[in-house]
């Protein structure tokens, strides 16, 4: 049997047509192999030759050449089989150890003769060679169009088209009919940190569909900062750097298949293998009509705690210990966030300050020739590596800490009125983690920066 294999790099390249390369292997085939049976593997269509990874019908090609259902396989050109040298010479191999010929229609090389074979291969590394500067040229140009800030594909980001400026440039330019919708869909994000739940609230205030693909790239594709690789300039904004690196590190917000919210969901981890525990819900057998329920986290590892096989916190017992702790922090003014803040600066100011003066002295006695090098390079060294571990705990500031945040003075009674959704929003937005004892304590409470 005979095999035609045609493809087509690109729909929109001006190569020879899926449909030209079929006609022209089919005549060759009836003019040298009238009695032949012929088979069309034409699934190939817009995808490269540098690869057989996405290439189904090759591979179900190269299959039938292995079962010894195919003894000639016809091609346009040798470089219609692969772009790769590697490759090439692989396939070629597979073909000839299992009795079957290649025939090139445009090129007709008789691969029979030794001068013949190493003409095809030498044609196989041209073509190799056609595409590597083909690739470069092409990634030339996306640099060159992104560093102008000119549209470098066709495909923009949700919330942006492309649009001919002034300068007779097309650009990336937000969409005015979604424009409203993606400043909204980042506010929602930010406040909630659900994807899906951001999905519906956009679709039901603005009638706009989001895909789970398209909220993934907005919060993860650094270009609806306006940057794009190098250039900060490249399109105009939706949010600003800040922001985004926040939602980069924000925890998404996993809706439960059964739509209950369960307050500390993400923030607790378990004290014997540090895996984050799960919410789960039961009926309240204290309650006759069996409407309450009793929530609790527990870990899903927790056969492999030898020592105690069974973690079971109840959120209300969780709930409560985190305000007393919250309560009792507020209560001191020494843990006061602005307090440790200043005590810690000032503390740091002070030690970097006595170094200096270190410092300083210790240049003078080597000016003076009072010391040696090498005691002057080793306390010299000394001092500028705890100067730079100061400067660097002092930018670390800005990252989680244990200081109560300043909160209103009636924030727990405003707290009690909340639902349980809006309640793990609250303490989303306020706590990093929640770290318990062996003994279902709460011993500390990470929050986040305000």
């Amino acid at each position: 049997m005979i095999a035609i294999y045609p493809r087509k790099s690109k729909a929109s390249d001006n190569s020879q047509s899926m449909e030209q390369q079929i006609k022209d292997c089919e005549a060759y085939c009836k003019q040298h192999f009238p009695k032949e049976p012929i088979t069309v593997y034409g699934g190939d269509y817009a995808l490269t030759g540098h690869s057989t990874a996405k290439r189904h019908d090759f591979k179900r090609m190269m299959n039938d050449v292995k079962s010894g259902l195919i003894n000639i396989v016809v091609v346009y050109r040798y470089d219609r089989i692969a772009r790769n040298m590697r490759d090439f010479c692989n396939l070629y191999h597979d073909m000839e150890s299992n009795n079957c010929s290649l025939v090139s229609v445009s090129q007709q090389i008789d691969t029979s003769t030794p001068y013949g074979k190493n003409f095809m291969y030498q044609m196989a590394a041209m073509a190799e060679l056609e595409w590597s500067l083909t690739s470069e040229r092409y990634k030339d140009m996306i640099r060159y169009k992104i560093e102008q800030g000119c549209a470098h594909c066709g495909n923009p980001p949700l919330g942006y088209i492309i649009k001919k400026c002034d300068d007779g440039k097309k650009r990336y330019v937000h969409d005015p009919k979604v424009e409203e919708a993606i400043y909204e869909a980042f506010n929602h994000y930010e406040e909630c940190g659900s994807k899906r739940g951001t999905i519906l609230y956009i679709f039901q205030k603005y009638g706009v569909t989001i895909s789970k693909t398209q909220i993934n790239n907005m919060v993860q594709n650094e270009i609806y900062t306006g940057k794009l690789r190098d250039n900060y300039q490249f399109c105009e904004p939706y949010i600003s750097a800040e922001r985004w690196s926040k939602l980069i590190k924000l925890k998404p917000n996993k809706s439960t298949p059964t739509g209950r919210s369960y307050i500390f969901k993400t923030l607790i981890k378990c004290p014997y293998c540090n895996y984050h525990l799960g919410g789960k819900a039961e009926k309240d057998s204290t309650d006759k009509k069996g409407l309450r329920e009793y929530k609790y986290y527990w870990c899903r590892k927790r056969y492999d705690h030898f020592d105690h096989p069974w973690i079971n916190i109840s959120e209300m017992n969780i709930e409560k210990q985190v305000i007393a702790y919250i309560k009792n922090e507020i209560q001191n003014p020494k843990n006061s966030l602005s307090y440790k803040k200043e005590k810690k600066r000032l503390g740091n100011e002070i030690e970097l300050k006595e170094l200096k003066k270190e410092l300083d002295r210790l240049n003078y006695l080597f000016e003076k020739s009072r010391i040696t090098t090498e005691h002057y390079e080793m306390r010299y060294e000394e001092i500028t590596d705890k100067i730079a571990e100061i400067e660097a705990k002092q930018e670390e500031e800005n990252l989680t800490t244990t200081e109560v945040p300043d909160l209103p003075e009636n924030v727990f009674e405003q707290y009690a009125t909340l639902d349980d959704e809006h309640k793990q929003l609250f303490w989303r937005n306020l706590i990093e983690e929640i770290i318990i004892s062996k003994d279902k304590q709460v011993t500390k409470v990470l929050f986040k920066n305000r």
